[in-house]
């Protein structure tokens, strides 16, 4: 008896399982397919082009302010961009020394720079020490007569290389801190969102050696040792993501 009690419990135990087993239950499901995450870009597209062509400011003269063709700068990317703008690779050159420069006193090979300080990284030219700069950027197109208007941002606008207290800061980001001027974003971050575009270019004046409101800049160097010089630099243009 006792093994047939064992047998008998194991076959209801048995059944039991089987018919749990083939009971059906109402459900519903849906389905997604090809989820995809994707990074955002960051691009500067110059005058719908991917590179700059050089700024290029010929017979510059005593007196004389002059400005560069503007440039567009535009964020073809997926993301918010706040700019950066560099200087680099400062060269200045003498190209000769012509008679008027030997009579002022200029040499081959040497540079006159009475306050002793540059920021150039080779040459002997002077035009660097004799002029004033203006970098400017600005958010809306506006009628800039050159080379730049009331509206637009200086972002820098001092004398090159006249000491340590006045001079360019190179590999330096010049708008560090700064805000839109006017437009739509005045006074706020230079962002660039999506599909904006800034404007960009730079001002020079030349300063005269007769010109006594600027005068003191030249120390005593005269216009004529700059004749025939320039100076040329790198631009460095970015984009840095937006930090969420």
């Amino acid at each position: 008896m006792k093994k047939i009690l064992v047998s008998i419990s194991t076959v209801a135990i048995v059944a039991i399982v089987a018919v749990t087993a083939t009971r059906a239950y109402f459900s519903s499901t849906v389905t997604s397919e090809g989820n995809t995450f994707t990074a955002g870009t960051l691009n500067l597209q110059v005058n719908g082009g991917s590179g700059f062509i050089p700024y290029s400011v010929f017979d510059l003269a005593p007196g004389e302010t002059r400005g560069t063709p503007t440039y567009a700068i535009k964020n073809t990317g997926s993301l918010p961009g706040v700019l950066s703008y560099k200087v680099k690779n400062v060269v200045v050159d003498e190209n000769g020394v012509l008679a008027p420069e030997a009579a002022a006193g200029d040499e081959e090979n040497k540079r006159l720079d009475p306050d002793g300080f540059t920021i150039a990284a080779s040459g002997y030219g002077e035009l660097l020490d004799q002029v004033m700069l203006t970098f400017w950027v600005d958010d809306t197109p506006g009628q800039r007569p050159a080379p730049f208007d009331w509206q637009d941002t200086k972002f820098w606008d001092s004398y090159p290389d006249e000491s340590s207290h006045y001079s360019l800061p190179v590999n330096t980001n010049l708008l560090a801190g700064k805000t839109w001027k006017s437009g739509p974003n005045a006074g706020k971050e230079m962002i660039l969102q999506p599909g904006e575009t800034a404007y960009m270019g730079i001002g020079v004046k030349f300063i005269s050696d007769t010109d006594t409101s600027y005068g003191w800049i030249l120390d005593g160097v005269p216009n004529n040792a700059a004749m025939g010089d320039d100076f040329k630099f790198g631009i460095e243009v970015g984009l840095e993501q937006v930090h969420p």
